[in-house]
């Protein structure tokens, strides 16, 4: 590999572990049912007692006093970003070798790009969705209020991911760098606002780092769909229009997986989007209001004392 080899510390680092303390290699992976949470009623199963649980939990937190968790949160919002910044670099640096030999139409549409490695970090991917279950639990106790953005997003992100190892697809791998590298940040975030209370001037810029998220995943889509459906169901309209398109792109079942996709995407961005105007927009025009109100008093009492002094120089 020469100098590819040096770009992916951090899967080197993984091999020598597993080989050493398991005799295993993760380029002997297979996703099936039997690994644990692997089955699709257990995905659903989880998705539905996460529902249950939140809104029983509701129920219940309502005639209890909230609970003291800041250690506990800080411990798992430091997990969750480091975990995601561990499992981002593995998956990042088999991704960009690809890309580095084999260009970009190969990582997006090759059946060769979905590699066991790959399919691995995919998994563990997955587990991760369900452990960010914990995020709800903890408002629940904490007696935060629930969001309906947040309790859909994590739901139908952990169903997302399960479709994805169920029905593979060369392109995966967008979504997951993506989501990955958001979710360094976020859980960042998480953790230094769970044990101090400066203001952190860069919190707004995660809304709009998720918003650009999920139009990239939007674009993947759009490109995935229109090569795998041009080359399969419309050939005819390469010739017409001499439309160009990558042969061959890998999806296990490509309906479904740009109907899923593309709604869930869609939806995801009107929803931070309308999050975004709500909690950043709103409070920028209140300030600005604020202000606005603050300068015209300023001005009232400037003028004021202006009249002031003058008729008091009248009469004198």
């Amino acid at each position: 590999m020469g100098i590819l080899a040096y770009l992916q510390p951090t899967n080197k680092f993984l091999d020598i572990t597993l080989a050493r303390t398991m005799n295993w290699s993760p380029d002997e992976f297979k996703f099936h049912f039997d690994l644990p949470f692997g089955r699709g009623h257990v995905c659903v199963a989880m998705c539905v007692g996460y529902l249950m649980v939140m809104f029983a939990g509701t129920q219940i937190m309502k005639s209890h006093k909230p609970f003291e968790l800041k250690q506990l949160v800080f411990v798992h919002n430091v997990i969750m970003s480091a975990g995601s910044l561990i499992l981002w670099l593995l998956v990042a640096e088999q991704v960009f070798s690809m890309w580095i030999r084999h260009g970009f139409a190969y990582v997006m549409c090759n059946k060769e790009a979905y590699t066991p490695r790959l399919e691995l970090f995919y998994y563990w991917n997955y587990i991760f969705k369900l452990w960010e279950f914990i995020d709800t639990i903890f408002l629940v106790l904490k007696k935060r209020p629930l969001e309906f953005l947040h309790v859909y997003h994590h739901s139908a992100t952990a169903g997302f991911a399960y479709l994805f190892l169920w029905k593979p697809t060369s392109s995966t791998w967008v979504v997951v760098v993506l989501n990955l590298a958001v979710h360094v940040f976020m859980y960042y975030y998480y953790a230094v606002s769970t044990v101090s209370k400066r203001n952190i001037w860069w919190k707004k810029h995660l809304t709009t780092m998720q918003i650009s998220q999920f139009v990239l995943d939007i674009a993947m889509v759009t490109y995935m769909s229109y090569n795998i459906f041009i080359n399969e169901y419309f050939p005819w309209m390469k010739t017409a229009y001499g439309l160009k398109t990558v042969p061959n792109c890998y999806a296990a079942d490509p309906v479904t997986q740009a109907s899923v996709s593309g709604v869930l995407f869609a939806s995801y961005l009107i929803l931070f989007i309308d999050f975004y105007l709500k909690t950043y927009k709103k409070k920028e025009a209140r300030k600005s209001e604020a202000a606005a109100a603050a300068a015209l008093a300023a001005s009232n009492d400037k003028s004021n004392g202006t009249l002031n002094g003058h008729f008091s120089t009248k009469e004198e």
